[in-house]
């Protein structure tokens, strides 16, 4: 996990436990993960942080959204699309 602050704004890189806007569900997690509990527990902890603090979310995997915010319900809020 990577969390980037400049001027006020946060980015987040959450790598693979994130790799499309579209994985944002928690119980939404990669096959290959070993301990899938454990990532769920973290996703959840991760991503209600980040919507605290108004972050960017950035994906490498997302062939269409490079960047994005979400609101409490998990929604696309804004995003930065290829």
């Amino acid at each position: 996990m990577v969390r980037i602050e400049d001027g006020g704004e946060v980015a987040l890189h959450l790598a693979d436990l994130l790799p499309t806007h579209v994985h944002f569900n928690p119980l939404w997690v990669m096959a290959y993960d070993n301990f899938p509990l454990e990532v769920i527990r973290l996703k959840e902890e991760l991503e209600t942080s980040g919507i605290k603090d108004n972050a960017w979310f950035t994906f490498y995997h997302d062939p269409f959204v490079r960047a994005c915010r979400f609101d409490e319900k998990g929604e696309v809020r804004e995003s930065l699309r290829l």
